[in-house]
């Protein structure tokens, strides 16, 4: 019988696993890039605290929160 470990083992399940993680994990940098800009920071001390260049701290302080479900 098809169990949850044997989905688990699938390409799409590790596929949909990995891009859920990396969509969480960007959504997670938008947010903490616009609080540090809320708290004074610059884009240039967000970029070398979370070691991503200041286009990307830029990009992603104009990304809207997606609404919640």
């Amino acid at each position: 019988m098809f169990q949850l470990h044997d989905l688990r083992k699938s390409k799409v399940w590790q596929e949909a696993n990995r891009e859920g993680r990396e969509e969480g994990r960007k959504l997670a940098d938008a947010r903490t890039v616009r609080k540090c800009l809320a708290k004074g920071m610059s884009a240039k001390e967000i970029s070398e605290l979370l070691d991503m260049t200041i286009s990307q701290v830029r990009r992603l302080a104009k990304q809207p929160d997606p609404p919640m479900s």
